[in-house]
């Protein structure tokens, strides 16, 4: 695999082909597992990262299911760490990498755990975090000191990063290691990486002649055909030579050998050295076309090389792994009783010797063995004991800090929403009066646009934060479908329309009302719509629900069709990761946090569903929404609207209570057309306005309210003769809706919902749940 990886590519499939004929389905599906696992390790270290990541993944899919937690399965993830890291995701693979290592310990595979270890170390080169590179590496060459594969990485590793730091010596040494055993390994290839590192390292420090010599044999050992892929980095390194010695001429010939049959600009970040010496060489021969050809592919090779570091740094600064440290106390005090048992051994060697000297020389070998004995085994237990306090000290408190930074979301966005609802609700209120007109309408119009994407974002990060949390919750109550998803295509029928596209629904007339979380049902469904409208440029959106059965198991599937860009294959997993899009082109023509289909997926499976999707790149997708199906029986037959329309024929009279006075406002600010007359209060003044207001409806705004404070509050009003009581929320509170009604409620009204429905809600208020869409 290290030698000749395109030969291990070969030998993989051919062993992928022969393990299909085997007869045990188990046997058989791991022995795929394992040839497409190292076809995709060979894949990798040939740079074809997406035959790679395909070939780990499908592994993964089979090995999850049948050998979960085991080394196929750990060194599947470190191989899947990889190549996250290689696309620039190195906090996913950071967390790859601490799975595996976990399961690598569960095995007691010490080999492997040196593996994880370096690729933890390879992050951090990434980072450009030299000190820690060399921390991790050191670390790995501790553990398995006699492995000269890993030995080899690790001083190869070393060694770069001792050069980057200017600590040339130290860098020359690793080197050295690092050829000896390249060369114990007979691998040409090894070979010549490592003897071009020293060529560059040796002119560095002006040894030219030896430098000389050391790219000489590394350029024989590359005319083989398992090298020649060094050839061009050692070729550059011999045109630095010649430009430190002052041969210009040898310099160019040099380079431009390193890049003969290859694109002189190519973007691989190996070139990036052999770039800034082909500039140099072009420069002082005075051939600047090229020479500028050069620096722009050398440049654009830094700023990505610098970026990478960039972003590495900062996901680094999130998702700290740092259980060397704990690793290390285990190994000194393994490395402490192997140091008793070696003694154990000398002294009974001893014993055995002083027998013939006689019983008293016996018995006090005997005595001076249980004594060190003892002590040594007291002294190794206490010391495994303070390790384990300590490691679950270390637990306690990144589980504590990983709550408060959940809680601190939480109630951040939640403070944020509530003052920007109250914005929301009066920018609707002064666009909707047609007096503002012109620039001041425009810019009223701008705030409120920006308003609902912020409020959307804050949605989004709240919701999130529950979920990171585990504090998400799941209410289930009667769900009708049929109902509910008209009202939300309706909300993105004018969009599509402005857009030139068509948006349809077809919905199975089979289909009954189901028990579910009708809220969440509702989030998920508005963000699988909203990407499948937002997406799409021209054609149509088709969205589709219907009852089928699955393996005897009743699903309600809801599709969601579109002619859009589609997705690529290889990204139907990256989609649904948080804060990730295709790429930075989708944020800025579409927008959005990357938020959306990551908490719809953890929305579907909290319900006992999932979301697939299938696409084709250029041609549209289908997401569909699958839940399980289970019917809502008939209770009882429904009860008459109440009439709150007043004798004298005049609109009836409105009562807000509220606990926030911001949304108090805007409530009463929106209502107020709608009824003869809409005042507000807070809940301690709800009773004596009652008598002085003389309301027909109280709306009470639960939003605000503790649930002693609102259990209360209801009971205090629903004793009101006269008057008709509604609560309204944004929570799932239709679930109390029994225990409200037994205490004189006519209706929970439940959010989302324009303001023309509530008012309608709130004039004919029916006796069961209303649970309509906003507009």
């Amino acid at each position: 695999m290290l030698g000749d990886p395109i030969g291990a590519a070969r030998l993989a499939r051919q062993a992928e082909a022969a393990a299909t004929t085997w007869p045990s389905a188990r046997g058989r599906n791991l022995a795929i597992a394992t040839a497409q696992w190292l076809h995709g390790e060979a894949a990798f270290r040939t740079n074809d990262v997406p035959t790679a990541q395909l070939l780990i993944v499908k592994a993964l899919s089979i090995v999850e299911q049948i050998a979960p937690a085991s080394k196929l399965h750990a060194d599947l993830l470190l191989s899947r760490a990889r190549i996250a890291v290689e696309q620039g995701r190195p906090q996913v693979g950071l967390r790859d990498i601490q799975q595996a290592y976990g399961l690598f310990t569960k095995l007691g595979d010490v080999r492997s755990e040196e593996k994880a270890l370096l690729s933890i170390g390879s992050i951090y080169q990434d980072a450009q975090d030299f000190d820690r590179v060399l921390y991790y590496y050191n670390l790995a060459r501790e553990t398995v000191p006699n492995d000269a594969t890993l030995a080899l990485s690790a001083s190869n590793n070393m060694a770069n990063a001792y050069a980057q730091l200017g600590r040339l010596a130290a860098a020359e040494e690793e080197y050295k290691h690092a050829l000896s055993i390249a060369r114990q390994l007979a691998s040409p290839l090894l070979t010549a990486r490592i003897i071009a590192n020293i060529g560059d390292l040796r002119i560095d420090r002006r040894d030219f002649a030896t430098a000389r010599a050391d790219i000489n044999e590394g350029l024989a050992l590359t005319s083989k055909s398992k090298a020649a892929a060094e050839r061009p980095l050692l070729l550059s390194t011999l045109a630095r030579l010649e430009l430190a010695e002052g041969h210009l001429g040898a310099a160019v010939r040099a380079v431009e050998a390193a890049f003969a049959g290859g694109d002189d600009v190519t973007t691989d970040p190996s070139f990036r050295p052999v770039q800034f010496t082909a500039f140099r060489a072009y420069k002082l021969s005075g051939d600047y076309r090229r020479a500028l050809e050069h620096l722009e592919a050398f440049q654009a090779l830094d700023e990505a090389g610098r970026t990478l570091a960039t972003s590495t740094s900062s996901a680094l600064m999130g998702a700290r792994f740092d259980f060397a440290n704990q690793n290390t106390r285990i190994a000194r005090l393994k490395t402490a009783q192997l140091q008793a048992d070696v003694a154990l051994a000398r002294l009974e060697a001893r014993q055995r010797a002083l027998l013939l000297a006689g019983l008293l020389v016996l018995i006090a070998a005997a005595t001076l063995f249980l004594i060190v004995y003892l002590r040594s085994l007291r002294r190794s237990r206490n010391e495994i004991i303070a390790a384990n306090l300590r490691l679950a000290q270390t637990n306690t408190e990144l589980a504590e800090a990983l709550l408060v930074k959940s809680q601190f979301l939480a109630t951040t966005s939640h403070e944020i929403r509530t003052p920007l609802n109250g914005i929301l609700g009066m920018t609707q209120v002064m666009l909707a009066d047609r007096t503002v007109t012109g620039e001041l309408r425009d810019r009223i119009g701008l705030v409120h646009s920006a308003g609902q994407s912020m409020r959307t974002l804050v949605d989004d990060i709240l919701d999130f934060a529950k979920m990171d949390s585990g504090a998400l919750a799941i209410e289930t109550a009667p769900v009708d479908i049929a109902a509910m998803l008209p009202d939300l295509v309706a909300l993105w029928r004018v969009e599509a329309t402005s857009k030139g596209i068509a948006l349809d629904l077809e919905i199975d007339d089979a289909l009954q009302p189901m028990l579910s979380d009708i809220v969440r049902v509702r989030q998920i469904v508005f963000n699988l719509l909203s990407n499948a409208v937002k997406f799409t440029s021209s054609g149509a959106v088709r969205v589709g629900a219907a009852r089928v059965t699955t393996d005897g198991a009743e699903q309600l599937v809801i599709t969601f069709r579109d002619t859009g860009v589609g997705i690529p294959a290889t990204a139907f997993e990256t989609i649904f990761e948080p804060f990730r899009q295709l790429d930075t082109s989708t944020t800025r023509q579409f927008g959005g946090t990357g938020l959306g289909l990551a908490i719809s997926r953890h929305l579907a499976r909290a319900l006992g569903g999932e979301i697939t999707v299938a696409s084709e790149l250029g041609a549209g997708s289908t997401f569909a929404l699958r839940l399980p199906y289970v019917g809502v029986k008939a209770t009882a037959a429904p009860v008459e609207d109440i009439d709150v329309g007043r004798q004298d024929g005049l609109r009836p009279r409105l009562l807000i209570v509220g606990a926030n006075p911001i949304a108090r406002s805007m409530l009463r600010t929106r209502l107020d057309p709608h009824f003869d007359r809409c005042t507000a209060c807070d809940g301690d003044e709800a009773i004596a306005r009652t008598k002085s207001d003389r309301p027909d409806v109280v709306m009470i705004d639960a939003e605000g309210f503790d649930d002693d404070r609102l259990d209360k509050l209801i009971a205090q009003l629903g004793r009101q003769r006269g008057i008709a009581v509604a609560v309204f929320g944004a929570t799932p509170i239709a679930v109390r809706n029994d225990d409200w009604r037994a205490g004189g409620v006519a209706a929970v009204i439940t959010k989302p919902i324009s303001v023309e429905a509530l008012a309608e809600a709130l004039k004919h208020l029916p006796s069961a749940e209303v649970a309509l869409v906003a507009g």
